[in-house]
């Protein structure tokens, strides 16, 4: 009851709160597309099977633990990853799953032996800031949880991005091309930046802001919501993760993706059916965090952590299979496929495309 009231008191306050994307809600396409996604068909009829294969994006915030206790982002744990990250490692090799681990730069030093070990699972290494900081301006999610540090200015923003970026490949080695705001929290400053800093591929917004779907695609820096037949201005791809897509006139938490959902199928047949309609692939990218695999983990929104979140997990992946086939990718190569054969800039589509952007997509370097 008391976490009921605690999420009423969240979801009102998001009606009067400050928020990254909030100028995308005066935006009359944003108004359509939710418009869009309420009607939608529901999608197939149970047992039918979708045209194409899936793909399935696993993606895993690899972060200290939040700071829920201590109340500080500089007192910050690393049970989830000793405990919580083999757990979810193992779970992916039983399933022949490889995915994108999103990263934070200070663990090059305070876990690089786990990081390492990510990568030799044939995972790709993303970034996930260095310190879990704000790449949006200053924004509180909510009490639980203290404000994290603000970056301020592109300059900035790229200088610590570039930093976390320079860990990470001096420790592995490999190119880390992928990024994901902490909290999903990032502006149109932030993201000029991450593509200044040397990033080809962000996954910081949620796909309902475009009608659920999770399809890669070139967007504006200056409006998250423009799909315009324009050459972009930067090259940074934009893959979103796939979250409840019912419609919701605020987002006040980000952390709702379709894997917390209690009817699973029924969420991915409306992306199905979103992305049928457009004429793309259905794609899920998930997200989860290595505190999520740690038993008994303390957390104020009440979840149930370690072997029930492990079963929660899987059951999913089951759930995903029943329709059809799925295709695991992760989120560097699913960007290089959708670059090299749909991009209307780089797919031979138009004159002039960017050779120079697809051989740095196209090197598959999940592995050392």
């Amino acid at each position: 009851m008391r976490a009921r009231l605690r999420g009423v008191r969240r979801s009102l306050r998001a009606l009067t709160t400050w928020h990254p994307y909030g100028r995308a809600y005066a935006n009359p396409r944003w108004w359509q597309q939710l418009l869009h996604a309420a009607i939608i068909n529901p999608g197939p009829p149970d047992g039918s099977s979708p045209e194409e294969a899936i793909v399935l994006v696993v993606t895993c915030d690899l972060e200290l633990d939040p700071p829920w206790e201590e109340r500080s982002w500089d007192h910050r744990s690393l049970r989830g990853i000793e405990e919580g990250l083999p757990r979810l490692l193992d779970l992916l090799d039983a399933r022949e799953i490889r995915g994108t681990f999103f990263t934070e730069g200070i663990l090059a030093r305070l876990a690089p032996d786990f990081v390492r070990e990510v990568l030799r699972r044939g995972h790709e290494i993303g970034c996930h800031g260095l310190a879990h900081e704000s790449y949006g301006g200053p924004y509180r999610i909510d009490e639980t949880i203290p404000q994290p540090p603000t970056l301020h200015g592109r300059s900035e923003k790229e200088i610590t991005a570039r930093r976390a970026k320079d860990l990470l490949e001096d420790l592995t080695g490999v190119q880390v091309r992928s990024f994901r705001a902490p909290f999903l929290h990032i502006d149109s400053t932030g993201s000029a930046a991450v593509a200044d800093a040397g990033f080809l591929v962000d996954s910081s917004l949620q796909n309902r802001l475009f009608g659920c779907l999770s399809a890669p695609s070139h967007l504006d820096p200056g409006n998250v919501l423009s799909r315009s037949s324009d050459r972009p201005t930067h090259p940074l791809i934009v893959i979103p993760m796939s979250v409840d897509p019912k419609p919701r006139f605020r987002s006040h938490h980000p952390y709702v993706p379709v894997d917390q959902t209690p009817r699973p199928w029924a969420s991915l047949k409306r992306i199905i059916s979103a992305s049928t309609r457009v004429a793309v692939t259905p794609t899920l990218v998930l997200l989860v965090h290595p505190w999520e695999f740690v038993e008994g983990f303390p957390n104020p929104f009440g979840l149930q952590c370690g072997t029930p979140r492990k079963e929660k997990l899987e059951r999913l992946l089951d759930c995903l299979e029943t329709p059809g086939p799925i295709r695991p990718l992760p989120m560097g190569t699913l960007a290089a496929q959708w670059e090299q054969s749909l991009c209307p800039w780089h797919a031979g589509l138009t004159p002039d495309p960017s050779p120079h952007l697809i051989s740095h997509l196209a090197d598959d370097d999940a592995s050392p």
